[in-house]
C-alpha cells in the first residue's frame, strides 16, 4: 500500500513538473519522502540497511528534487507570487533535514533548516517545533544552544531528548546521558498506544513501532560532521 503510494505520488509530481507548478510537485514529492521513509523504520530492524535501502530507491535524489521545488516555492513568496503559508509548517522541513543527514548529505539538510527558521515558516508552527528549529539553527550556525523553558505537550514528551542532545553537542558537553535518555524515550514511545495522530508513521508509537530512531542516527551523523569540520 505504501509503495503504490509512492509511485501514485512520484508520477503525479511528473506530472506537475511538466505543467510547472512547483507548490504540488513539493507536496507530491514531500508525500513520496514520507513514504520511503515510514518504510524504512518500521520494515528493516537497523539504520545501516534502511539508510543502503534509501539510497537503493534513489531517495537522495528524490530530496534534491524536493528541495530544489521547495527552494523555488521560497523565492516566489518573497517576491509576493505565493502566500507564505505555501511553505507549510517547520515539521516537515525538519524531518527532511534528518533525513538529509541520514544519507550524509549535510548541506540539503542544513538547506531544510534556513527554510525552516523562515519566520512564514515559523508562524504557522507550534512552540515545541518553533523550539526545535532553533536548536537546530544554532547547531548550525556553530553556536551554542541553550534550551528554553516551556512545557512540553502530547508527543512531545517523546522529543525532548533530541533537544537535550543538539544542547550538549553545540556546547561540547558529552553526549552519553543525553542519548540514553533518547532511546529510553524512543522505547516508551513506541509502546504507546494512546498516540493516534502518527500520521506518516515515522516516529514509532504503540500502533506503528519504529525499529530504528531515524532523528537520533540523523543527529548524531550530523554532530559528527561538525566534528571532522574541526579537524
Amino acid at each position: 500500500m505504501k509503495i503504490q503510494t509512492i509511485e501514485s505520488s512520484l508520477q503525479a509530481a511528473k506530472n506537475w513538473e511538466r505543467k510547472g507548478q512547483p507548490v504540488w510537485i513539493s507536496r507530491c514529492l514531500s508525500t513520496a519522502l514520507m513514504g520511503y521513509l515510514s518504510i524504512a523504520v518500521e520494515d528493516y530492524g537497523d539504520a545501516d540497511s534502511a539508510i543502503a535501502w534509501l539510497l537503493q530507491q534513489g531517495v537522495h535524489a528524490l530530496l534534491s528534487r524536493h528541495l530544489d521545488a521547495t527552494t523555488r516555492l521560497a523565492v516566489d513568496v518573497d517576491f509576493g507570487k505565493l502566500p507564505g503559508s505555501t511553505l507549510g509548517g517547520i515539521y516537515y522541513h525538519l524531518v527532511f533535514a534528518h533525513l538529509a543527514w541520514l544519507m550524509t548529505a549535510r548541506e540539503p539538510g542544513e538547506s531544510y533548516v534556513k527554510i525552516a527558521v523562515r519566520p512564514d515558516v515559523r508562524e504557522v508552527s507550534t512552540p515545541f517545533w518553533y523550539e526545535y528549529s532553533l536548536a537546530l539553527e544554532s547547531m548550525v550556525l556553530g553556536k551554542g544552544y541553550c534550551a528554553n523553558e516551556f512545557q512540553p505537550h502530547g508527543q512531545e514528551k517523546y522529543w525532548m531528548g533530541y533537544l537535550r542532545l543538539i544542547e550538549s553537542a553545540s556546547n561540547g558537553w558529552p553526549l552519553d546521558d543525553a542519548i540514553a535518555e533518547i532511546d529510553r524515550l524512543f522505547t516508551i514511545r513506541n509502546t504507546d498506544k494512546s498516540i493516534k495522530d502518527d500520521v506518516y508513521q515515522i516516529e514509532g508509537s504503540g500502533e506503528y513501532p519504529a525499529k530504528w530512531d531515524f532523528r537520533r542516527r540523523g543527529l548524531l551523523n550530523y554532530i559528527r560532521f561538525g566534528a571532522s569540520r574541526l579537524l
